[in-house]
């Protein structure tokens, strides 16, 4: 088992000829964990009867990938049993990676402050560079409510402003994130290093 793995801590599946696909921990045993799956009730997709999957979770080493098969145990494919079948890899240390992500943010300057709309364009798992805005400065606090997808909720993290680049962008340090937060922005991370390794290597 993958040491630091929680109850309730959100994991990406990969499915053969499948996108990835989001779940949370719903129990952690010994060699497997049962899976609640995020996918639509409405419009579940068609899944294989027992496939082989990789599983990728961040901890706080770092991200994690180990191979396994599935087994539904819901209607619909909704709830599943992860087997692990090898070794878990680390394939990604903690806060050392860095990705171009352009990304919806609203920061306001401490609690109460007035919410502004900006966009990332880069992302690590210690910080942002945002484009804006504008009269934002070197020494402020900021909130910020990261949307890193529709429909799901923000990331959500104190900041402070550490540079200023020349084209007016802000380098924002985090300083305070829920570790649910901090494995969800990790684990945009590693996504997007793997499609952009994907598109170099098509």
């Amino acid at each position: 088992m993958i040491r630091g793995v929680e109850e309730r801590q959100i994991v990406t599946l990969e499915l053969p000829g499948h996108e990835p696909i989001q779940a949370s921990v719903e129990k952690v045993g010994e060699g497997s964990l049962v899976l609640a799956l995020y996918i639509d009730p409405d419009n579940p997709p068609t899944l294989p009867e027992g496939p082989e999957a990789l599983l990728r979770v961040a901890v706080p080493r770092g991200v994690y990938e180990v191979a396994g098969r599935m087994r539904w145990q819901g209607v619909g494919a909704s709830v599943a049993r992860f087997d692990l079948a090898g070794e878990p890899r680390l394939v990604q240390r903690r806060d050392y990676a860095r990705v171009d992500a352009y990304i919806p943010v609203t920061v306001s300057r401490g609690e109460g402050g007035e919410l502004r709309h900006t966009n990332t364009l880069n992302v690590s798992g210690s910080g942002v560079l945002l484009a804006g805005p504008e009269d934002l400065e070197v020494g402020d606090e900021l909130w910020l409510a990261i949307q890193i997808a529709e429909g799901d909720p923000p990331i959500e993290a104190r900041g402070r402003v550490m540079r200023v680049t020349e084209e007016g962008y802000k380098g924002v340090r985090i300083e305070s994130i829920s570790e649910r937060d901090q494995d969800r922005l990790v684990a945009l991370v590693f996504e997007r290093q793997r499609r952009e390794r994907q598109v170099r290597n098509s």
